[in-house]
């Protein structure tokens, strides 16, 4: 958040409806000059173009949407099919006029081994080749 630019908006995933709900409360009380809100069932589509960060599930806004002037993507769910990775990607748009590559951004727990495995698969197999670039921050404890 520390490195938006000004009018570029952030998108976040989360896997529950509750868990957006939680994600909002706590960014808009570290952001309260930021315009903050989720996208799930319960809102309207407007709201895409009204707010700097949106929280919303991958069923919500995985597919199907475009929000305009998306910077960043990030991903706090664990997924292992390659169609819904490549959804969520999907979600930015080159931005025009401005120097900047938008960056796509999953967490996985390096302590799970199913998480690991999600993860080696996007890199490995999933994002393979359709990225700009990949790095990793954490090294992987297991091998799948």
């Amino acid at each position: 958040i520390d490195k938006r630019y000004k009018d570029y908006r952030l998108l976040i995933f989360a896997g529950r409806v509750e868990m957006c709900s939680t994600i909002v409360e706590h960014l808009q009380s570290q952001y309260p000059n930021l315009r903050i809100g989720k996208y799930t069932e319960e809102e309207s589509y407007e709201v895409l173009d009204e707010l700097d960060i949106i929280v919303s599930t991958p069923i919500s806004a995985g597919t199907a949407v475009d929000i305009s002037d998306l910077q960043v993507c990030l991903n706090l769910v664990a997924l292992g099919s390659s169609q819904a990775n490549l959804q969520l990607v999907g979600r930015l748009r080159e931005l025009r006029g401005i120097d900047i590559n938008p960056l796509f951004i999953y967490i996985y727990c390096t302590d799970i081994e199913k998480h690991v495995f999600y993860h080696l698969k996007r890199r490995d197999k999933t994002f393979k080749g359709k990225m700009l670039s990949y790095t990793d921050l954490h090294p992987v404890k297991y091998s799948v």
